[in-house]
């Protein structure tokens, strides 16, 4: 037996998603499935794959599963809610430009707004070792040092700062972020003797107080063009040690978005642009749990 299932791709900054509604389809996403649809050859190809799907607390309006290329799930994705609000606006799942969305990492704030950009409220970030989770332990505050025998390279820096925004995160301040093989950092420390869950990786420019430059290498994806949560992390890392002011603009492969995190104790907002690129029909093939043919 075969089952339809109705799908729009999107990218944010070119950090690009498939989704799906199981609000109004009836159907089980299985790793296998996931990693078929995320193929960039066999199947529709993106970062991540988000469900749309009922609230579970009764303020909510969704609930949004996030899922990576290997079929891993996430907690977390700024870029990928921003996406999500369109998403469900678009399909007429909602009237409202404005929603509460659960995920595993905890409520998003998501609005529509005038000018067609989409923000998001990313809840505030958490620095406890035990929240990222990594095994590391801090020099100072979420200031660590990376392991000598990582292969990283005599110049490579050996501080980071390391944190969570509902993900975990390794921001690495650098001269120029274009000079770094951000492939083989973002390998090497996806090690669960550093961090069992895995980890984003991302390298920072800083080109003044209030604009930075970044590329994100995603746990279960690669380097990606775009990343929200990254660059949320980002930005709290410089406001924390005092070298970025409270908005920032950070530039990314194809675009910018603009970052604001008034306070500690503030969810940090992302601002940014969306995009739907097409819609279309997987078949599902509920037997071998494979989508084998889709058309748009």
């Amino acid at each position: 037996m075969a089952n339809f299932i109705q799908f729009t791709k999107m990218h944010a900054l070119g950090n690009d998603f498939v989704l799906i509604d199981r609000v109004t389809q009836n159907f089980m996403p299985t790793a296998r499935f996931i990693s078929l649809v995320a193929d960039r050859r066999f199947g529709i190809g993106c970062d991540q794959i988000l469900i749309a799907e009922p609230p579970i607390q009764p303020d909510s309006d969704f609930f949004l599963r996030i899922y990576n290329q290997d079929g891993s799930e996430a907690r977390q994705c700024g870029n990928g809610a921003r996406c999500f609000a369109r998403f469900v606006y678009e399909r007429g799942l909602t009237p409202k430009n404005r929603l509460q969305v659960d995920t595993l990492s905890g409520l998003l704030y998501l609005s529509l707004r005038e000018d067609n950009l989409v923000s998001v409220k990313i809840p505030p970030p958490q620095f406890d070792p035990k929240s990222v989770p990594t095994l590391l332990k801090p020099k100072h505050n979420f200031e660590y040092e990376l392991p000598m025998m990582m292969g990283l390279g005599l110049n490579f820096p050996k501080r980071c700062h390391i944190l969570s925004m509902g993900n975990p995160h390794c921001i690495i301040t650098v001269p120029n972020i274009l000079e770094i093989d951000l492939a083989f950092i973002g390998r090497q420390l996806q090690n669960p003797a550093l961090f069992p869950n895995g980890v984003n990786v991302s390298l920072v420019q800083q080109m003044a107080k209030n604009h930075i430059l970044l590329r994100t290498f995603e746990r279960g994806v690669g380097e990606t063009l775009s990343c929200g949560s990254a660059a949320s992390a980002a930005i709290v890392t410089g406001i924390c040690t005092q070298d970025l002011s409270k908005e920032v603009k950070v530039s990314l492969t194809h675009g910018s978005l603009t970052l604001k995190w008034p306070n500690p104790d503030a969810p940090v907002e992302l601002i940014g642009p969306t995009q739907s690129v097409f819609q279309g029909y997987l078949m599902h093939h509920r037997s071998e749990d494979e989508p084998y043919y889709y058309d748009y």
